[in-house]
């Protein structure tokens, strides 16, 4: 073993440990960030709310004799109740399931999560708004914009649990979505010096663009590098799953 490669694993074996020494003290919690030396405990509908029992399947791969898997099973079955309230989901269903249910599903062939990933599919396929072809971000209003007709940048990060439903399940309308979607950010958002829009509004009711919001930028036409990663890595990610070669250029 390298100097490298016995940094590395050292490296990973201290994450176990502060992973699951944190496991211990926060049970089946839902952090996102620390105040005053300790995280808080957001609601289930919280857009990082998959992000935690993620973290606990990763540590229980690495160490199946952990505490993890069941914190986990536990933190999903919080998550469970949000699945029966359309209102209180958005476009986020894909960050919070791929790490929690459908991670579990892989993992672990768990039926439970099984199901549940695929309900929390057919509810953000239920976003698809056919006019734009997007997948609309948010529920709530706005007097800044019309939040029936927006799509943010983010979204390409939560298609790979339509992709995956399609695979899963053998019907393809979930993987179709997906790519309708991918194409129009890929048209709307990505500016021709490579630069990305966080937030774009359309027209719902015809599907036309709008508006470009700054949203988490500066301001309309500002780069956002935070935004910047999320197209990166979800063209990557539209790419895994298609081999279109498209998603690739972008």
């Amino acid at each position: 073993m390298t100097k490298a490669e016995a940094w590395l694993e050292q490296s990973w074996e201290l994450a176990l440990d502060k992973t699951l020494a944190l496991a211990a003290r926060l049970g089946d919690a839902f952090p996102h960030v620390a105040e005053g030396g300790r995280y808080d405990n957001r609601e289930e509908a919280w857009w990082t709310a998959g992000f935690y029992p993620g973290l606990l399947w990763l540590a229980n791969r690495a160490r199946p004799d952990s505490v993890a898997a069941g914190i986990a099973q536990r933190c999903e079955g919080r998550l469970e109740k949000i699945l029966y309230n359309s209102e209180a989901v958005d476009h986020d269903l894909g960050f919070i399931w791929l790490l929690s249910g459908v991670a579990a599903h892989r993992l672990n062939g768990d039926s439970e999560s099984r199901r549940r990933g695929l309900l929390a599919a057919n509810l953000l396929a239920a976003r698809f708004n056919v006019n734009g072809r997007f997948i609309r971000a948010w529920n709530f209003p706005s007097k800044d914009m019309d939040t029936r007709g927006v799509a943010i940048i983010d979204s390409m990060m939560n298609l790979p649990l339509l992709y995956w439903a399609s695979e899963e399940s053998g019907d393809p309308r979930f993987a179709a979505l997906a790519v309708q979607h991918a194409d129009t950010v890929a048209r709307e958002f990505v500016r021709s010096d490579g630069s990305i829009a966080h937030v774009i509004e359309f027209d719902p009711e015809i599907g036309k663009k709008v508006a470009e919001h700054g949203g988490q930028g500066f301001a309309p036409g500002s780069a956002w590098a935070r935004g910047t990663a999320w197209a990166l890595y979800g063209f990557t990610l539209s790419y895994g799953y298609t081999r279109d070669s498209r998603y690739l250029k972008v």
